[in-house]
């Protein structure tokens, strides 16, 4: 009687704790297709084939262009290491009343291809700019703004240095992955530690693996994006829908998610930080930093990043208040800094 009771116990368990979900491409569509309806500017969607940039089969790159009729000098957007720009897309609504902006699923992300990526981060980051600048031949944008936001400003900048003629302004909000540590040193040393443990499961364990569990990926979700969810205004758009969007995505296995955690060493330090490099940028591309006055990431101190320009335009905005997901939190006061950005750009040329 009672092994029976045990295995009847450890069935269940099994089929609790460990019993998987299944990545639906349908459903994930889907719920990229209920978020993008609540956009109001006119959008294109399409998916660009730039050709065998990692391995031998064609990458597909998942792209959304709001305001595509404008003329102005367009501005490309590039997310953090969320599972794709769909989240952040709604927010950025105000930049398109001047000009188009552009989104993507970085690759390895979203609903973009997941190739195999090499193991070397080094080599592994140059395979993701050539597949950013492949994008942009087959957009046919000649010069654009870049937009990074977190992850995405580490990507930004190592874009501009290998191709400085095609980036007219570089903009990087939060940006992570400047200096060699991970987080700045008073936030270190108050992380939980069911927090170092998740970060050291999710670099063991591809993110994808981990969400299909039913009741163990739920939960490592819900830890992952309860931030970014709990600070959407209800009056722009039903949280439903973003969580919808958050949990379909996650199902699938991101490569790109993987890349960004092999930049990182166990100890949450960066292993090729940009402040070793963001000095070959060439001189003439200008550069503006927005941080929140509440970031957890670790910085490069004002006074650094100015010697590191070595006399190049570079400034420096602070955003009261914000933290790490200021873009989350704070969408128009990012945006209006953004479009200042742009339009003094626009007006000098």
């Amino acid at each position: 009687m009672y092994l029976i009771l045990t295995i009847l116990f450890l069935v269940i368990s099994y089929f609790y704790f460990f019993a998987t979900v299944k990545y639906s491409s349908k459903k994930h569509e889907l719920a990229e297709s209920k978020l993008l309806s609540t956009i109001l500017t006119p959008y294109k969607q399409w998916s660009i084939n730039i050709g065998p940039v990692v391995g031998n089969s064609d990458c597909i790159i998942n792209t959304v262009c709001l305001n595509p009729e404008s003329k102005e000098t367009p501005l490309l957007f590039l997310h953090g290491t969320t599972v794709g720009m769909g989240n952040a897309i709604r927010l950025l609504e105000h930049i398109a009343i001047n000009r188009p902006i552009y989104a993507i699923d970085i690759l390895g992300f979203g609903r973009s291809s997941i190739p195999t990526f090499s193991k070397d981060p080094l080599v592994a980051e140059q395979q993701v700019i050539s597949s950013i600048e492949e994008w942009r031949k087959k957009v046919k944008l000649n010069t654009m703004y870049l937009l990074g936001n977190s992850y995405g400003c580490f990507l930004g900048a190592s874009y501009a240095i290998s191709y400085p003629n095609r980036v007219k302004h570089l903009i990087l909000l939060e940006p992570s992955g400047f200096t060699k540590c991970l987080l700045n040193e008073k936030v270190q040393k108050d992380i939980p530690l069911y927090t170092r443990i998740l970060f050291l499961f999710s670099q063991l364990i591809k993110l994808g693996t981990i969400a299909r569990f039913k009741v163990i990926g739920k939960r490592f979700l819900y830890r992952r994006n309860n931030n970014i969810l709990k600070t959407y205004d209800t009056k722009l758009i039903d949280r439903n829908i973003i969580k919808n969007y958050l949990y379909e995505a996650s199902y699938r296995k991101s490569t790109g998610f993987n890349v960004a955690n092999s930049m990182c060493s166990f100890n949450l330090n960066w292993k090729h930080p940009m402040i070793d490099r963001i000095g070959n940028l060439h001189p003439d591309v200008p550069i503006t930093v927005i941080y929140g006055s509440k970031s957890s990431v670790d910085r490069i101190s004002d006074e650094y990043f100015r010697k590191l320009r070595n006399g190049s335009y570079i400034d420096i905005q602070i955003i009261d208040g914000g933290e790490h997901i200021v873009l989350y939190q704070k969408p128009e006061q990012v945006c209006q800094l953004v479009n200042q950005v742009c339009m003094r750009s626009d007006f000098e040329k």
